[in-house]
């Protein structure tokens, strides 16, 4: 949450979901999941894109974690993992032709 601020997110805006252990042979970690209820703005989402992006390239201020923007109107999601590009998928065609 500390990193979050740091980009001037108001993490109150975050709900917990739960957590989920990943198991492996070496280790147990905890994935933790939250979710923003409702609608963000703009600035907001840049400031999260911002984290998901740094944390993936190691500059700072960073996130932790990966951040997912899901669109439930739409139906979609995309995921911005590093300076080259992000995975976008959709329920429908359509709403992706935009990003092409």
């Amino acid at each position: 949450m500390r990193r979050l601020r740091s980009v001037g997110f108001d993490t109150r805006m975050l709900h917990y979901l739960g957590g989920v252990k990943q198991e492996s042979e070496d280790f147990a970690p905890l994935y933790r999941h939250w979710y923003v209820a409702g609608r963000i703005t703009a600035m907001d989402i840049n400031k999260l894109a911002w984290c998901s992006l740094a944390e993936e390239i190691g500059i700072r201020p960073r996130g932790a974690g990966n951040i997912y923007f899901v669109d439930q109107d739409r139906r979609a999601i995309a995921h911005i993992y590093d300076d080259r590009g992000m995975d976008a998928v959709a329920m429908e065609r359509e709403v992706l032709l935009p990003l092409y």
